[in-house]
Parts: structure tokens; C-alpha cells; sequence
């Protein structure tokens, strides 16, 4: 089976080497490999020219040829992790490797021409979204002729998708610092992009370089996460020109204009094996941004780095008093943010906590960025018996994606800091039974109403809550409601969700966000037994004409109470 060689892991002077056309490429010419079998030195590795193999229909050419020599001997043929190791025939560079063969005669590979990978440069840079004008056009559709606007997939579409799955097979990355249940989700998550994740030990500080020298043939890595969990794919720097490079001679998830995080890289070993060879390898200090992720190579520029979200992290442990701090940057890429924040905080949920599964968390998270109204913190409580880290990243995630995917500003620079607090206890406050003398209650004046709760197995307990009915408050049959936070008086929806809402700007999504109900709460409320009651009881607080009062408590509350009063 074909695969991708890559695997786990400024005084740069300018490098322009010479071109040799695929076209002047003859069977049976030599070339010289470079490439990092240990450490950071480059070495090399005689090839023979074997044949050039042409696609159908102007598709890639890619050059066959066989390693030979006594470092080839040693690991026993091209290895995984020499992706983009540049060959060079009579002192001119053709292009590098990018391909090989697992089960099979390991010196044999597949070379991307460099006229090939060079194309790359000409696709631009991520940039912002264009102005584009708003037209309205007015569009009949005719019932039976819905079906006719499938569009069938030609053969020759077909045929260049192939191709790109071929290319996407076999694509090893690696992660370091996620979790048993993060490696899992992250290989499920990355199997449409036909790739493969391994965990690899590492625990070095990754950081900017201030000087670092680079040539055609170095180790490098090209990262979505840095810092205490790193993922990325560790490969070789094919071509510099200036501060532009091309590495790798084969894509690494194929998602187009991109902006990863370009890093230096330490071979611990080559390690031969039947299946493939490969280089053990870890990321070492950040040196420019991945721009390009194209079938026929990965590219980009030196000095320059990608937009990143930085997330502090702090975790702790109730039931042993253990506590962990971390820190991440991840890339900010919309298609694979959402796959990489969720690896990102389950793992460090699950380490800091030491286990996953059933429990309590007390979960706060603030979001700082540029034109934001104010920082948007968040305490919240959550209990699960099944996965109490997943209820708390989802609950997350929500907030996050709303700031971020607002229709009104760009918020970057962007910070996140998240704070949570485990415990395998399930600490639930029930609330029990509620009790109020008579059922009148008077606009303008203020009633005491008995609560019953109950925490957990343990002792149930009494407390006096007073509520005050507004003068302007409807007159008539009502419901006094007492309720866990968060959950939906009857007739507004099950559960704790909210109802779509037109938003007039970010502003307004932060106040909304900032003022939902939370899971600690106990909610005590009277609402218009008619349900004409809006927005009054919808789960937000601050509404005119609203009978509500809010208590915070130290536990995740459970319970829905109403009784039926009458105002006058």
C-alpha cells in the first residue's frame, strides 16, 4: 500500500538551488538525497533514476527511484518522516520525496517533481473574507424538476478524487499530551482527512525561535497545537527561495490555504521495520507559518506566524486535592478548531482529574478578545453519570462558537482561560417541596415561600426565600414556580436550551451569554397561569413587569415545583 512518508515525530541564509526540468530526466541518473537521520545534521543518500510515470489528463507526474547506500542498508530503506527531503541530480534539484511502499522493497519511492510543488506558491495566502455586494433575486422552483438539479459526478471528477484519496492515505501525525480518550476521538475525528494520529512522549517547552539556521534537507514539523499538547506531522524542508519554503512533496490534510505553525524538528532515530521504516521524531521551536496545504506539497513563510488561540488551563482534583496547570495554542482554522478544542479540553479534563466518567464539575472560563464589550466569564456547574468533562466542553463550546462566528466583529486576538473543578461525588441539591401561606398574592407587596432540599443522601434542610409580586404584574390565575436553573418552565420547551434570537450586535450576544441561567441556581418565579407570560420566563433575567428572584448555591440543583396562586 501506498503511503505518505511522513511521521511523529533568523540568520537563514537564502537558498536558491537550480531547477532541473522533469523533461531532462533520464532512467538510470543518479541523485543525491539529503535528509536528517539523527539529530539535526544532514546527510545523504545516493537514488537511481528509475522512470517517470505520467498521469492521465495533465495530471501530477511523480518520479520513481531506488535509495541504495550504507545508510540506506542500516534502516533498511526510505522511511516514513524523509517526506520532502529534497533530491538533487548533478547538483540541480528535481524535487523530494514524498511516497513509498509499506510490506514491500522499502528503496523504492515516489518523487514530487519540484516544478509540481512550486505551484503551490502561486494559490496566495489565507486572507480575510472579501465586501461582497447583497442582490436579491426572485427564483420559481419547479416541483418536478428538483430531482434534475442533482448533479452526477463525472467520470473524470471521479477519477481526480481518487487521486486525492490516494494522496490522503497513509498520513501519519503525531499528538503528545492528549489523553487515551483524546488520541481516540482525534484518529475518529482526522479519519476524513485519512490520517492516522500516534501519541509520542515529549515534554519540551516549544517556543519562538530567535535565530535559527535552515537549509533544504532539515527536519521540520508543521503543528495545529503547540505547548503542553502538541499534534502535528514531523517531515523534511525541501526548497527555500528567499523566506518562502516548500516541505513535505505530499499534502498533510489537504485543507487548501491554512495557517499552521512551522517548527524546527530532532530525529531521535531512524528505526527499521518490516512494515516501513520511519523517523522518531519530536517539534522543536516555531519558525514561520504553513500556508498552503496542496496536493503536491505543504508551503510557506519563514518569520511570519499563524494566528493562534492560547488557552490557560487549570484543573483540579476535590477528591485528592491533586491540581494541573497547562497551556495550549491552537490554530485558528474553522473547518478542524472545533475537532482540536474538543481533544484539546477532554484530555486535559481527563489528566488533571486523573479518571473520566460520572461526577460533579465546577466550570469557569473567560473569554477576552478585540472588539468585545468586556471579558465573558462564566461559573457554571455540571453533574453527569455517565461523562461529566463532555457536558462541560459542550457547554463550552456553545458560548465559544457564538463569540467567535458572531456576524458583527472579528475578535482576535483571542484568549481563553479555563478553570474546572472534579469531583466523582455527585453533589446535587434536590429541591424537594415547596410550601406558601394561601394562594392570594397582592401587587406591590412581598411573600415568604418555604423550601425543602435535599442534598444528596444526605440531611434535608428548610429555608425561608421572600419574593416581591411588581404593582404592574397581570392580575389573575398564576404559577409560583421554584426550579433548578436552567430548566425551562413548562410550556417554554424541555430541557436547558434556548430559543433562537435575532441579535443586533456582538454586544448584545455577550449580555445574553452573560445573563442565561446556570445549574447552580435555584430559580423561585410567578408567572401568568395563562402562559401570556413572553419573554418573563424564559431563562434570562432583567425583564419588566418580573416576579423572580435568583439564589446561588455551591451545588448542581435538580427540581421543578409549581403551584398554582392567584394574583390581585
Amino acid at each position: 500500500m501506498l503511503y505518505l512518508l511522513i511521521f511523529l515525530g533568523l540568520s537563514s541564509p537564502a537558498f536558491t538551488a537550480d531547477i532541473m526540468p522533469l523533461k531532462d530526466l533520464k532512467p538510470g541518473m543518479i541523485g543525491e538525497v539529503k535528509t536528517v537521520f539523527k539529530g539535526t545534521e544532514i546527510r545523504s543518500f545516493p537514488v537511481e533514476i528509475l522512470s517517470v510515470i505520467r498521469s492521465a489528463r495533465g495530471g501530477r507526474p511523480l518520479i520513481l527511484v531506488r535509495a541504495y547506500g550504507p545508510l540506506i542498508d542500516k534502516i533498511g530503506g526510505i522511511a516514513a518522516g524523509m517526506s520532502g527531503s529534497p533530491v538533487y541530480v548533478n547538483g540541480k534539484i528535481i524535487g523530494a520525496i514524498g511516497y513509498g511502499w509499506d510490506m514491500s522493497d522499502h528503496r523504492l519511492g515516489l518523487v514530487t517533481p519540484i516544478e509540481e510543488m512550486m505551484k503551490i506558491w502561486d494559490r496566495g495566502q489565507k486572507v480575510l473574507p472579501p465586501e461582497y455586494d447583497v442582490i436579491l433575486r426572485e427564483r420559481k422552483v419547479e416541483e418536478d424538476k428538483i430531482e434534475e438539479g442533482v448533479r452526477n459526478e463525472s467520470e473524470e471528477e471521479s477519477e481526480e478524487k481518487d487521486e486525492e484519496n490516494r494522496d490522503k492515505e497513509r498520513i501519519v501525525m503525531f499528538a503528545t499530551g492528549l489523553s487515551p480518550r483524546g488520541l481516540s476521538l482525534l484518529n475518529s475525528d482526522f479519519e476524513r482527512y485519512g490520517v492516522r494520529v500516534v501519541s509520542v512522549p515529549f515534554s519540551g517547552e516549544i517556543k519562538v525561535a530567535e535565530k535559527f539556521k535552515l537549509e533544504p534537507g532539515a527536519a521540520i514539523g508543521a503543528l495545529l497545537s503547540c505547548g503542553d499538547i502538541n499534534v502535528g506531522a514531523i517531515g523534511t524542508l525541501s526548497y527555500i527561495d528567499g523566506s518562502r519554503f516548500l516541505a513535505f512533496a505530499h499534502p498533510l490534510l489537504l485543507r487548501g490555504k491554512v495557517s499552521y505553525f512551522l517548527t524546527t524538528a530532532y530525529i531521535h532515530e531512524c528505526i527499521p521495520s518490516i512494515k516501513f521504516p520511519f523517523k522518531l521524531g519530536t517539534p522543536g521551536d516555531i519558525i514561520g507559518i504553513v500556508t498552503q496545504d496542496r496536493l503536491e506539497a505543504i508551503g510557506g513563510s519563514l518569520r511570519q506566524y499563524p494566528l493562534s488561540i492560547p488557552i490557560k488551563f487549570n484543573v483540579k482534583s476535590v477528591d485528592d486535592g491533586k491540581e494541573r496547570t497547562s497551556f495550549v495554542r491552537v490554530v485558528y482554522d474553522d473547518g478542524i478548531l472545533e475537532d482540536l478544542l474538543k481533544v484539546i479540553l477532554l484530555s486535559t479534563f481527563d489528566l488533571g482529574w486523573g479518571k473520566m466518567g460520572e461526577g460533579t464539575v465546577k466550570l469557569r472560563y473567560v473569554l477576552e478578545g478585540k472588539n468585545m464589550p468586556y471579558p465573558l466569564e462564566r461559573v457554571n456547574y455540571f453533574y453527569s453519570p455517565k461523562d461529566v468533562a463532555k457536558e462541560a466542553f459542550e457547554a463550552f463550546k456553545s458560548d465559544f462558537f457564538n463569540i467567535l462566528y458572531n456576524e458583527f466583529s472579528d475578535i482576535f486576538p483571542l484568549g481563553v482561560t479555563i478553570e474546572a473543578e472534579f469531583t466523582s461525588y455527585p453533589k446535587i441539591l434536590w429541591i424537594k417541596d415547596v410550601k406558601l401561606t394561601g394562594k392570594d398574592l397582592e401587587r406591590g407587596k412581598s411573600i415568604s415561600v418555604d423550601l425543602t432540599l435535599l442534598p444528596h443522601r444526605g440531611k434535608s434542610l428548610e429555608k425561608k426565600v421572600e419574593i416581591t409580586i411588581p404593582k404592574d404584574f397581570p392580575e389573575g390565575e398564576a404559577l409560583l414556580l421554584v426550579r433548578g436553573g436552567g430548566i425551562a418552565p413548562q410550556g417554554k420547551g424541555n430541557g436547558r436550551k434556548e430559543e433562537p434570537k435575532v441579535y443586533k450586535s456582538l454586544k448584545e450576544i455577550v449580555d445574553e451569554i452573560k445573563k442565561q441561567e446556570n445549574n447552580n441556581e435555584i430559580i423561585v418565579e410567578v408567572i401568568p397561569r395563562s402562559g401570556d407570560h413572553g419573554d418573563e420566563s424564559d431563562g434570562k433575567r432583567g425583564k419588566k413587569r418580573e416576579a423572580k428572584v435568583v439564589f446561588d448555591t455551591d451545588f448542581y440543583v435538580e427540581g421543578y415545583i409549581e403551584k398554582e396562586v392567584n394574583v390581585k
